[in-house]
Formats: C-alpha cells, structure tokens, sequence
C-alpha cells in the first residue's frame, strides 16, 4: 500500500485491487514462497534475494562471514517504511505455575540476559537497557520514523480479504 502511495491501514477494494495488480506484475520473477530455510539460502549464497525478518537475514549475514566463501548478506529495509513484529510473553489465566512464570519473565527481561539473547538470534529486543551489553551494532533497530507508522488493527474481513489476495499471488492467478 506504502509502494503505491495509499493509506496502509486501508481495506478498500480498489486500493486491495491496486495492490494485487501491483504483486502479481512482479509475480513472473519469483522463484518461489518457502515457509523455511531462507536464512540458510542467503547465507550460502543459494538466492540473492530473501523477505524475511531482519533477524533471520542478520543471522545469514553473520554465517556468511563466517563461512569466508565470499558471500555478502546485507539487511535493506525500504525506504516506504516496514512492519515492526514482536515477541510477547504471557501467562494463562488458568496456568498452574503463575509464580514461576512470573519469575521466568522477569529472569528474561533482567538487560543482560536480553542482550545474550539478542548477541545469539541477532534479533533486536525491547528492553533499552540492554543496548548498554551490546558491543555489536548488526541487530536491525527501527527508526522512531518507522515505529511511528505502525499499522492499525484490521477487522476479520479485512485479514480474510488481505490472505486471499496473498494466496493468489503466491498462486500467480
């Protein structure tokens, strides 16, 4: 929606059907859709080009230095803007531990055990004070400008229009 210079958050039919026009023009130049095994793929420089979570491909990146074979994974955000995702944790309101969940929470939460967790999956957290426990700089952190442009919640129609299109183009019809 961003690309075509509409309103991301909008489920009109006419901005949803400018959408698919747009994906189904490029449709002819992709290889395929794969659930799994991106990062290995870039990585080994099997495809040169991935959409993936930035942790993923920063991960890539690191395994391709790693491996010296001269492949070069770079994160590219584009410049319309990105969707930002995250993790949660919660505990059932019917779990039988509540305590010790809560304990496990706040044992992830304390910054450097966050930061150990971000120096292994290369994914960036959300508790500030880590930052101070990483020497590294390759996690992908969004802008303010970005995680100011958050999409809204979309209604169930709106989700059930939005995976029919995807399953079309990832069909190619």
């Amino acid at each position: 929606m961003k690309f075509l210079g509409r309103d991301p958050d909008s489920n009109a039919p006419a901005d949803l059907a400018a959408v698919e026009q747009a994906l189904l023009a490029i449709r002819p130049y992709i290889r395929s859709f794969a659930s799994g095994g991106a990062l290995e793929a870039l990585a080994t420089g099997q495809t040169c080009l991935a959409f993936d979570y930035s942790g993923d491909v920063t991960q890539a990146a690191s395994r391709a230095a790693e491996a010296k074979q001269g492949v070069t994974v770079v994160y590219v955000a584009p410049k319309e803007g990105v969707e930002v995702g995250f993790d949660m944790l919660a505990i059932p309101a019917d779990a039988p531990h509540k305590a010790a969940a809560l304990a496990f929470i706040d044992f992830v939460l304390r910054p450097a055990v966050m930061a150990g967790i971000t120096r292994v999956t290369r994914y960036p957290n959300a508790v500030p004070a880590s930052r101070r426990c990483l020497p590294i700089r390759r996690c992908f952190r969004p802008t303010a400008k970005w995680r100011g442009t958050l999409p809204s919640e979309r209604s169930s129609a709106a989700e059930r229009a939005r995976t029919r299109l995807w399953a079309r183009f990832k069909a190619g019809n």
